[in-house]
């Protein structure tokens, strides 16, 4: 398999995911359950806000797209450059963000553990390929006898 054809399939499944998590976002959103009312006449007065579920939605689409150029992008070549430079934007937006969880309705709970596996997501895939880098660098090394000393 060429390795075109493997990152076009790596970039299906990586929408496919993000497709699924916001199907799931929105399903959440739908059963009132998944509210907190006060009063149990508060309840009897909800009204579905499908403004703050597309904004929610929004959200999970921007920072999959963002996670996604990092992933998959060609430029810049190595791919801990350019996990470090998703995780420069995600990871300050995480913090911001999760902190508040109070009485948040379950879609935004799981929209908050979609951001913190993308962070997860980079931060793994940028020590993979930062391991994999300075173990090609020392082998380079061995193999042209630049670490070796005077004989």
């Amino acid at each position: 398999m060429s390795l075109l054809r493997e990152r076009r399939i790596l970039v299906v499944a990586f929408l496919g995911a993000t497709l699924g998590a916001i199907g799931v976002a929105v399903y959440l959103s739908l059963d009132p359950k998944n509210y907190y009312f006060g009063l149990g006449q508060d309840r009897a007065d909800w009204v579905y806000d499908s403004r703050h579920v597309l904004l929610t939605s929004g959200l999970m689409l921007a920072e999959a797209v963002c996670a996604g150029a990092a992933l998959f992008s060609p430029r810049p070549h190595v791919l801990w450059l350019r996990c470090l430079l998703g995780l420069l934007v995600l990871v300050p937006w995480a913090l911001t963000v999760t902190p508040f969880v109070i009485h948040m309705p379950s879609y935004f709970l799981f929209h908050h553990l979609w951001l913190w596996l993308l962070v997860f997501t980079l931060t793994l895939a940028c020590l993979s390929s930062m391991t994999r880098s300075a173990l090609l660098f020392l082998r380079r090394g061995r193999l042209t006898n630049r670490w070796s000393g005077p004989a």
